[in-house]
């Protein structure tokens, strides 16, 4: 302790100038990892907003196809798509679809039961139910939806040939 004159040899320290180039640096690097993190997660709801879609009009389509598969009969009017069906029973029931135009989601339904529309988010709206006989046993069936946050549409567009109808 005899030769110390106050000044700290032996310290280790920042210097001004290293602390002028880290910071910028960990700045930028802040920055880069912010930015990806950012956009994984929008990716990520994209793909969860997509998979929602594709998953709820191929779950309508499947089970409209099912019942006019099964049909017996099928009556098409502007307002509703009708099946007569013995899937399931020992007798007959109707099997009607409609779309709810005045819900926001224009969903489908299925015997007055949301068959689309029903989603953990409900973003999902249904631009296009349509139907028509394509022949005397063959009905064409088309679903277009939208989740328009998103900018996504998916489109199904099928022919059912109904097994069961004479």
């Amino acid at each position: 302790m005899c030769g110390e004159t106050g000044s700290r040899r032996g310290e280790k320290g920042l210097s001004l100038l290293s602390l002028v180039i880290a910071v910028p640096l960990l700045a930028m690097l802040l920055w880069t990892i912010g930015t990806f993190a950012i956009s994984s997660v929008r990716n990520y709801n994209r793909f969860r907003a997509e998979t929602e879609l594709v998953s709820e009009l191929n779950f309508a389509m499947e089970r409209i196809c099912r019942d006019l598969s099964y049909g017996e009969e099928v009556d098409i009017n502007t307002v509703r798509l009708r099946v007569r069906t013995k899937q399931n029973t020992e007798s007959a029931a109707y099997v009607s679809y409609t779309q709810d135009t005045a819900s926001p989601c224009r969903p489908i339904r299925r015997n007055n039961q949301p068959l689309t529309g029903d989603s953990e988010t409900g973003r999902v709206v249904i631009k296009e139910f349509s139907y028509r006989m394509a022949g005397l046993r063959t009905v064409e069936v088309v679903i277009a939806g939208e989740i328009g946050e998103y900018g996504l549409s998916y489109r199904l567009h099928t022919a059912v040939t109904c097994l069961n109808v004479p």
